[in-house]
């Protein structure tokens, strides 16, 4: 069952990692905050926020997380300013 899981996930949920950024189809940038009892919680940026404010914190399901991002991408390209401190 896990393998066929799998086929659908972008990034596996062991590769998730607190502190580090992921971009979805959206092209929304989301940096983990933290990961406890099987949930994700994140900071979500996206490119239109001209603010450099995040947009707010979520939390959901790893596996929900792991469907919903594409990618890993560096978290320097996300918005300056942010309550994160993202650069």
């Amino acid at each position: 069952m896990a393998d066929l899981l799998r086929i659908f996930m972008t990034i596996a949920e062991n590769d998730i990692t607190v502190g580090r950024c992921y971009v979805t189809e959206l092209n929304q940038v989301r940096r983990v905050i933290e990961i406890a009892g099987g949930k994700v919680t994140y900071e979500e940026h996206t490119p239109t926020s001209t603010s450099g404010v995040s947009l707010g914190r979520s939390t959901i399901g790893i596996e929900h997380f792991a469907r919903q991002v594409a990618r890993e991408v560096p978290c320097e390209g996300a918005k300056k300013g942010s309550s994160a401190g993202w650069t």
